[in-house]
């Protein structure tokens, strides 16, 4: 039983359409990042809103039975191994690279990442990696202005890589850049950052280990420190999803919902438990087909603990119950259907 409330008018179809399935708003519940056997839109429960008025808070109830299977019920949902769609942590096992001095803002020099991520300001360190592409209009606005303001980023798209630039400073000429018996003013200009002419010290450690955008950058020597006024960079804290698995158990991860990814060695991550199993969504349907989300909120079945999986070595998504309605601990599906 769930309570929700709205201060706008709530879509309901009536008449021929009163009972279809694709059209009126739904809350509907899903499991966030999916499973080995749904993805994420996978519709897992729903109930229909049949009033289109809401006065306070409005009482309804939602089932907690899998896909409406009477015999198989929402459970305490653990996953027992690493997939594509993994939410991951690095940590702090992770290697740090060495690369050219952080842009300043003050001296308007300096390295930062492209593309630059839509609304986040000055944080340089949300750009490149961590931005995500631009989608919506708002985005796509706010993408097309931060292309004016310096430091300048290559144009991008949403399936723009990621690149490492660096501003410089032109220092004028006195005698040639002379405008009107005055000193030109200096001149700024960007260009993707090169470890010859950008990396002031010396290391012994080899190339960055995190793949060609940090070309610029070098692994630190056995100190682990950088030299000089180079910048320290690394991963470890952040979040991202799983994108590829190897057979060796490294993982690719995307920090910018899939537009990128970088490779990790299995010591590197650990999985990421939110506390959620599941997610109400609250949905508008059209009979065009179109599915529009309007809120999410996370929720956790603590009871029961869900069926073993005997024939994939994992947790189904469920509990399977009994004739009797009682809880099976494990399970053998043969064919793989659900």
């Amino acid at each position: 039983q769930i309570a929700y409330t709205q201060t706008t008018f709530v879509h309901v179809c009536g008449g021929e359409f009163a009972d279809d399935g694709d059209c009126g708003t739904f809350v509907e519940v899903h499991r966030p990042n999916g499973s080995p056997y749904d993805d994420e839109k996978t519709i897992l429960a729903s109930t229909k809103i049949q009033s289109h008025m809401s006065s306070g808070m409005t009482t309804i109830t939602v089932p907690t039975t899998y896909k409406a299977d009477p015999r198989r019920i929402l459970c305490d949902y653990r996953e027992s191994r690493i997939r594509v769609g993994t939410l991951i942590k690095i940590n702090d096992n992770v290697r740090t690279c060495c690369c050219p001095d952080t842009y300043n803002w003050q001296r308007k020099t300096g390295s930062f990442f492209c593309p630059k991520n839509v609304g986040t300001g000055r944080d340089g360190a949300a750009n490149g990696p961590h931005a995500k592409p631009a989608v919506t209009p708002t985005e796509l606005a706010a993408q097309d202005k931060k292309i004016e303001e310096y430091p300048h980023c290559p144009y991008s798209h949403e399936k723009s890589p990621d690149v490492l630039m660096c501003s410089k400073l032109i220092v004028p000429m006195a005698d040639k850049d002379a405008w009107r018996g005055r000193p030109a003013p200096p001149r700024y200009y960007t260009v993707e950052c090169n470890a010859n002419d950008d990396l002031l010290g010396h290391y012994t450690g080899g190339a960055c280990p995190h793949g060609p955008v940090f070309q610029a950058c070098a692994a630190p020597g056995p100190n682990g420190a950088c030299d000089r006024d180079d910048s320290a960079w690394s991963f470890a804290g952040d979040v991202g999803t799983v994108t590829r698995v190897s057979s060796g158990g490294g993982v690719d991860v995307s920090f910018n919902g899939g537009r990128t990814s970088y490779g990790f060695a299995p010591h590197e991550v650990e999985a990421v438990d939110t506390g959620n199993t599941y997610e109400l969504w609250y949905v508008l349907r059209t009979r065009h087909g179109s599915r529009v989300v309007q809120k999410k909120k996370p929720f956790r079945v603590v009871a029961p603990r869900c069926t073993y999986d005997t024939v994939n070595d994992q947790y189904f998504p469920f509990a399977q119950l009994d004739d009797d309605d009682n809880v099976l601990e494990s399970f053998a599906m043969y064919d793989g259907v659900l």
